[in-house]
Order: C-alpha cells, then structure tokens, then sequence
C-alpha cells in the first residue's frame, strides 16, 4: 500500500507530490475534505503539512485536528505546522502603532481574506500562535523531535517573515 503525505488546506498551493485536500471545491484541491472531518485510516498517512490552516481553528478546534493527525500517521510519521508569527505581529504592533488596523485585517482577525464556502464566511482567524504556543501544542499533542523550519522550506508559500513552520514525528510504536 502506498502510503499518503497529505496537505491539509491547501488553498491555490498544492504541493507536489501531496494529496492536496482543502473544504473549498472552489480552490479545485485533489479531494474536497474538511480538515476537522478526514475520512482516512489511522496510521495511513506518512506525512501531513498544515500550512496557514491551523489558526482558521479555535484553541479546541486545533487539539482536536492534532489528536486526528496523530492518530492518521504512522509511527515515524511527520506533521509540519505553519502559521502566521503572532510575535512579529506584536513587534509590528509595538514599533509602529499606525498598522495597528492592518494588522488585524491581514494577520489578527484575517478580514482580507473573504473565502466563503456554502455561502457561509469561512477564513477568519481564531487563535493566534508564537513559536512557544505552537511548539507546546505539538508536544501536549504526543509529537516528538520537535524541531523549527527554517524560514526558506520549499513548503512556505513565501519566504516571509511574519510564517513560523515547526515540525514534529509520532514516535515509533503508537
């Protein structure tokens, strides 16, 4: 059986190689599927890349998503989480109080982005990460060899600064 490397909401990025799946038919992914809802078997997925889809969640939403990543991989494993930095939106905040409104229609509360499935507004943020929160999550989450990317992996959509990717491994044996 060929195992699936999987990249959950992909919006217009799919990744080669990946089984691109996002809820919006619009964006044309590889397979309509609702990231909170994957019909897949446990221990059938090799590899998940999450980019810019974790902070669509609530905090309770996102440890749900974790515990069914885990529990989709196989041992060994890999996750790979990308969202927007909330510390270098607080620098942005700090330095320069005038972007205060941009930055929470870009970064904050995401009001430029105006993705609707179903009629229904979908691409609000609802959490916020650093790279602590984000690496917590991973750990609280069972992950190990938890370890940042680095600002040019070739999954970023962009080389910016305000993304934080870390990665992680399902230990062997789960």
């Amino acid at each position: 059986m060929q195992l699936m490397k999987l990249n959950i909401g992909c919006n217009q990025w799919k990744l080669k190689g990946f089984h691109n799946i996002d809820i919006d038919p619009a964006v044309n992914p590889d397979e309509v599927v609702d990231g909170l809802n994957m019909p897949y078997p446990d221990k059938s997925i090799q590899t998940i890349y999450a980019g810019h889809f974790l902070e669509h969640l609530s905090w309770e939403e996102g440890q749900l998503f974790f515990k069914k990543c885990y529990a989709l991989l196989i041992p060994g494993g890999e996750i790979m989480i990308v969202v927007p930095d909330f510390e270098w939106v607080a620098r942005e905040y700090t330095d320069n109080r005038t972007k205060l409104k941009k930055l929470n229609d870009m970064f904050i509360y995401s009001y430029e982005q105006k993705e609707h499935v179903a009629g229904e507004l979908i691409s609000r943020h609802k959490y916020c990460y650093d790279d602590n929160l984000l690496k917590q999550a991973l750990q609280e989450s069972g992950f190990v060899k938890i370890k940042k990317m680095p600002q040019n992996h070739p999954y970023y959509v962009a080389p910016v600064a305000w993304q934080i990717g870390w990665k992680g491994v399902k230990p062997n044996g789960k």
